[in-house]
């Protein structure tokens, strides 16, 4: 079956979030094959209502890559695709974070995995693809992929994952802001004395004299007086 030019990234996609699914359920990934589809179809329908209308390529590639594994399935000609509606006001689903991906980040946040980091990249890559079906993309369709991005990557951010690309936070050190336990909130500091930087002798010795220091003289003891008689 000729799955179109977005069969190879929406299946991709799916059988990523499938495996990231039965991992983290311990089931099958053919038991999260269904909501993993719906999720791919509304990833694919928010980037072909970018821009407010659908292309005839647009349609034909959203029936052969979406409708024709949709339960039920989902066939017709682009202006019967038009006609339905299906498609309309779609384009805001990039503006918060799905259920779904969601899910991911927060078991990321507690397992430090990176099922989230799969996820952002694939669908990334899919919404490039939709983009790329006609033969131009416009500026409100890669507008969106910019507003898709930003959202997933908020999401790490809040729950505490670092975003792809990038380890976890070091640890603290001392050439780094916040790195002194006095400034880190709930850690109880003992004071120290203070501490005189070693000095090199020779540069000591070599070194002139500041203008607020007074050099005195070491001058002898007074004779004692005889007593009084």
């Amino acid at each position: 079956m000729d799955r179109g030019p977005l069969g190879d990234d929406i299946d991709r996609f799916i059988d990523s979030v499938c495996d990231d699914l039965a991992e983290l359920s311990r089931q099958t990934a053919d038991s999260h094959r269904a909501d993993a589809i719906i999720e791919a179809a509304a990833l694919v329908a928010a980037a072909f209502d970018a821009d407010g209308r659908l292309s005839d390529d647009e349609s034909w590639a959203y029936v052969s890559g979406i409708g024709v594994i949709s339960d039920p399935a989902l066939i017709g000609t682009p202006a019967e695709l038009r006609s339905s509606g299906v498609l309309a006001g779609t384009a805001d689903w990039v503006e918060a974070p799905s259920v779904l991906f969601d899910l991911l980040v927060r078991a990321d946040a507690r397992d430090s995995t990176s099922r989230s980091h799969r996820y952002h990249d694939l669908a990334l890559r899919l919404s490039r693809a939709c983009a790329s079906v006609d033969l131009v993309a416009t500026p409100a369709e890669l507008d969106h992929i910019e507003s898709f991005r930003h959202t997933m990557l908020q999401a790490m951010d809040a729950a505490g994952v670092p975003r792809p690309g990038r380890g976890r936070t070091p640890p603290l050190s001392a050439d780094r802001p916040g790195s002194n336990a006095a400034d880190r909130p709930g850690l109880t500091v003992a004071p120290t004395a203070d501490k005189q930087p070693a000095q090199d002798s020779r540069a000591a010795r070599d070194a002139p004299a500041r203008a607020t220091e007074i050099a005195v003289a070491p001058t002898a003891s007074e004779p004692e007086l005889p007593p009084a008689r």
